[in-house]
Order: C-alpha cells, then sequence, then structure tokens
C-alpha cells in the first residue's frame, strides 16, 4: 500500500462558481450544527442576504482543470441593516479575541 501526499499548490485558482441550491429541512442545530465553509453576502435596499454553504473538496481540487465549482447553498440568512451590524460587531469581538490568543496566526499567513 503506497502513500501519496495529497497535491497542494499556492498558487491561486480562478474558477466560475455554479450554485446549487440543495432541499436540507434536517436541522438540529443544538446537537449537530450545520458546517459551512463559504459565504455569498449581498445587499439589497436596507435588507441583507447571506448564502451559506459548501464548496465540495472534490470541486475545489479539481476547479484548475474544471474551471468551476460548485457552491451548495444550504441555507440563506435574511436580516435588516441593523441586524446585519450587529452580527459585524460580534464577529469583530470574537475575531479580534481570536487575533490576541494567537489562534488565526496560520490562518491568516495560508489565506488565498
Amino acid at each position: 500500500m503506497s502513500k501519496r501526499k495529497p497535491k497542494t499548490s499556492s498558487q491561486p485558482v480562478t474558477a466560475k462558481v455554479k450554485k446549487v441550491i440543495l432541499n436540507y429541512h434536517d436541522s438540529d442545530p443544538e446537537n449537530e450544527p450545520l458546517f459551512v465553509n463559504n459565504f455569498q453576502v449581498i445587499h439589497v435596499g436596507t435588507d441583507v442576504f447571506i448564502d451559506a454553504g459548501i464548496v465540495p473538496v472534490d470541486d475545489i481540487l479539481a476547479a484548475k482543470d474544471k474551471g468551476e465549482v460548485r457552491f451548495l447553498l444550504l441555507t440563506r440568512l435574511a436580516m435588516s441593516v441593523n441586524a446585519f451590524a450587529a452580527l459585524h460587531k460580534q464577529m469583530t469581538e470574537i475575531f479580534e479575541k481570536l487575533q490576541g490568543a494567537k489562534v488565526l496566526d496560520d490562518a491568516l499567513q495560508n489565506k488565498t
């Protein structure tokens, strides 16, 4: 049995994102949080929409060859600008705590 190292690259890959809406109704956030690795945020007038979902690993690995990745939309949040501002404040506070604890050092250095 041979051990192969996964292919890695430090070069950014540009790919078209194809959004696929999933019918995901089995939700138990207390016991099983929804995992997401990608977000799209837009605003229309005084409303802000956050689409949260997954870009599958296989799509990421094949993006260079295919030129496209799927964004599997699991949920869409809609909120007022005031609610979005409150979310921003909470996220900024957590981000700053993580930076102070040096938790984000590696993640920020590997940002693409």
